[in-house]
Formats: C-alpha cells, structure tokens, sequence
C-alpha cells in the first residue's frame, strides 16, 4: 500500500472501533435529519399549506432512502416520491413545488459549501489528535 491508502485504512480503522466516534457521527446524522424535516416544513408553511409536523418524520427520511435509489444524486426519484407521499395531502402541484423547492435548497446548500471549500484554499484540514 502507499502511503496516503495506508493513511486511509489507519483513519478508517481507529474511527471503526471507536465507541465515541461512532455515537457522536450518529448524534450529528440525527440532529442534522431532524433540520431537514423542519427545514420541509417551514418550505410548506411558506407554500400556504398544512400538514401534521409527526407526518414530515415518517415520510422524508422514507423520501431520503427511496433518494438512494440509482440515479443521479437522486434526481427525479426524490421528487416523484415528494408528489406520490403528499398528493393527498396538499395536492400535486403543491407537492410538486415542494419538491423542486427543497431540491434548490440542496443545490444552493451545494454552492455555498463550494465556496467554503474554496476559501479554504480546496483543502480540508484534518483535525488528530
């Protein structure tokens, strides 16, 4: 192996068996679902319609997975499935704007963490200790 895949393997391994990692990567991955449930939310909110906050906790981490189906970064696949979950609830078209709307928020989110990228120089700084 050269050096930078033994670098790899090293960090994948010591992050594998660590219990306080793994929580803590876990914890994040909640927290930051849970902001992209309120984040649709407030989207709909901003749409004028109404829907049960309980109900946006079981249908978009479903919309997520059905997301990882093959495709481009789920495009289409994500949408459809915004349409096919809301329909009954706030009407096709306004779950079709749902999804085109959080589907600019993910590009926007993408352009904006571009930018951090490079005004970091295009490196990402790798905290050991």
């Amino acid at each position: 192996l050269d050096i930078q895949s033994k670098r790899i393997y090293e960090r994948f391994h010591r992050y594998m068996h660590s219990q306080r990692m793994l929580r803590k990567s876990i914890g994040i991955s909640f927290i930051a679902q849970i902001f992209s449930i309120l984040m649709n939310y407030l989207v709909i909110i901003s749409l004028g319609a109404r829907i049960p906050l309980f109900i946006l906790f079981i249908y978009i981490p479903l919309i997520w997975v059905f997301a990882l189906f093959p495709s481009i970064n789920g495009l289409g696949i994500r949408e459809g499935f915004y349409v096919y979950f809301f329909k009954g609830i706030i009407g096709s078209e306004t779950a079709f704007a749902l999804s085109i709307l959080i589907l600019g928020l993910i590009v926007l989110n993408g352009i904006i963490g571009g930018f951090i990228y490079l005004a970091m120089g295009g490196k990402v700084r790798v905290v050991e200790k």
